[in-house]
């Protein structure tokens, strides 16, 4: 059934009709990608920019831009059923979000104004999803999770004028929620910190999440109480103790947030445009080879598994052959190809998009991934030095892209070698530009705890752990978490 499934999917891509134009629209913090015309993207990329502004203006000014390669790529395709298909989602999803290191991704539907104020679009999930994405940027501290998800509900209500940028707004696409969902107990949102139970509660906790945060933000009684709290956690303060000491009797504040609901308006925050500084807007056709295959290309960069992966180059293959003289048509080749264990031929197709186009760091990371490769299965020292000086060129090319900096160190561990300082510095370096990035934090903390650094392991696998959105990683993260701190007591202590 695997195959047929794989073999449907290449039948699929190769046999679809021609896809309009594609645009590419790129600025300070995004890359999108869209069957739509310049002006309409231009349009998403600045509220998506104003969103990180009015964020950064709030909580974070001083935020480094990142490195190219380092932005959200949002692929706008042309309907719901094409994001679910892509993105592998169930009947009910709108959208995909996948923070990576180096490659971070989103799927949205075609971006259009909403018909319907109160369902939750593919343009509000990837706010949400932003502002988490922004969150990990500002602090590595584990967060209770009313917290987490209402800071996210709180920057998906946006109002986009020409003096100003309105945030906070009430969360129309959580109404059925409220109207048909189940009161979450004040004392339940305030302590879960990302424990499962909160999960069986459905949306509605992230309904009440929202309301409180809202609640607690422009309430003139409570302005002071939040600062308070956040200085209860840090710490160590249980959450439930730190809410109970900062914002007093629990059962009054829940009583409080039914009065603040039942009232007819709610505020929200205008930020005027002069405060919020946002970079240049570009935008340009996408190359026709690019173009051809940019569902592939998203299919791939989604993930594929060993058969899916063959299937697929079957269908690169055939689209890029008559394109050879387009590098991001090659580039995506030479994906193919490696991901399919072909390896000489994605090396191939790496140094054609090389040729044509020596900046391209992406044609340089496909060849790297098939160095990569073949020294796991050669073995030998050359193979893995070669690799080496591969991803120092790319790190050359673009120094605060994580991802050759991850390559580099993973080369030491797949070689069975100590990594060296500038490994270790590197990636480091590396969960620095990408703290979003779980296995990057997995790798880091694992090296921390080969070097008997097991209080920064602790640390760096805490925010997995206590995840809001439990997992398998979390409660391996928990398990690891235990084994460090029981080998923190049993060492001898220090005379």
């Amino acid at each position: 059934m695997r195959l047929i499934l794989c073999v449907l999917l290449s039948f699929v891509i190769c046999t679809a009709p021609a896809r309009a134009e594609w645009t590419e629209v790129s600025s300070d913090h995004f890359l999108i990608y869209g069957e739509q015309s310049a002006p309409v993207l231009t349009k998403f990329a600045e509220r998506l920019e104003l969103l990180h502004a009015a964020m950064a203006l709030r909580h974070a000014r001083n935020l480094p831009k990142p490195s190219p390669s380092n932005r959200v790529t949002i692929y706008a395709v042309k309907d719901i059923a094409a994001v679910r298909k892509l993105g592998e989602l169930a009947s009910n999803a709108a959208g995909v979000y996948i923070p990576r290191a180096g490659a971070t991704m989103a799927i949205t539907p075609r971006i259009n104004q909403a018909s319907d104020k109160t369902e939750m679009g593919g343009e509000t999930i990837l706010y949400h999803e932003y502002a988490h994405h922004f969150m990990l940027h500002i602090t590595n501290r584990v967060m209770p999770k009313w917290f987490v998800e209402g800071f996210a509900e709180f920057y998906s209500g946006l109002k986009f004028t020409d003096d100003a940028v309105g945030v906070g707004l009430p969360a129309y696409h959580r109404t059925n929620d409220f109207a048909f969902g189940f009161k979450v107990p004040i004392r339940f949102l305030l302590r879960a910190e990302g424990d499962a139970g909160s999960d069986s509660r459905g949306n509605s906790f992230y309904a009440q999440s929202w309301l409180l945060m809202h609640y607690l933000t422009f309430s003139k009684e409570r302005a002071s109480q939040f600062p308070t709290y956040f200085s209860l956690l840090a710490k160590g303060t249980p959450a439930l103790d730190a809410a109970e000491e900062a914002f007093g009797d629990p059962d009054k504040l829940s009583k409080d947030l039914d009065a603040y609901f039942a009232k007819r308006s709610l505020s929200y925050l205008p930020l005027a445009r002069s405060k919020l500084s946002i970079g240049p807007i570009t935008s340009r056709v996408v190359s026709p080879g690019h173009a051809a295959l940019m569902y592939p290309i998203i299919k791939a960069q989604r993930g594929v598994d060993e058969e899916e992966a063959k299937a697929l180059a079957v269908t690169v293959r055939q689209i890029a052959a008559k394109f050879p003289d387009d590098a991001a048509a090659q580039t995506a080749l030479a994906e193919a190809e490696i991901d399919s264990g072909n390896l000489e031929a994605g090396l191939k197709a790496a140094d054609r998009a090389i040729a044509l186009n020596p900046q391209d760091i992406k044609a340089y990371l496909q060849k790297g991934r098939a160095l990569f490769r073949k020294a796991q299965d050669s073995k030998k020292p050359e193979d893995w030095q070669a690799t080496r000086k591969l991803y120092l060129a790319a790190n050359r090319m673009e120094i605060d892209n994580p991802i050759p900096l991850i390559q580099f160190y993973q080369t030491f561990n797949e070689e069975g070698i100590t990594p060296n300082k500038s490994a270790i510095a590197g990636i480091e370096r590396a969960a620095v530009l990408a703290p979003f990035d779980r296995a990057l934090q997995w790798t880091l903390a694992t090296q921390y705890a080969r070097d008997s650094r097991l209080a920064d392991a602790i640390d760096r696998l805490e925010p997995i752990a206590y995840s809001p959105h439990q997992g398998e990683a979390a409660k391996a993260a928990q398990a690891k978490i235990a084994e460090w701190q029981a080998q923190v007591k049993a060492a001898p202590a220090k005379p």
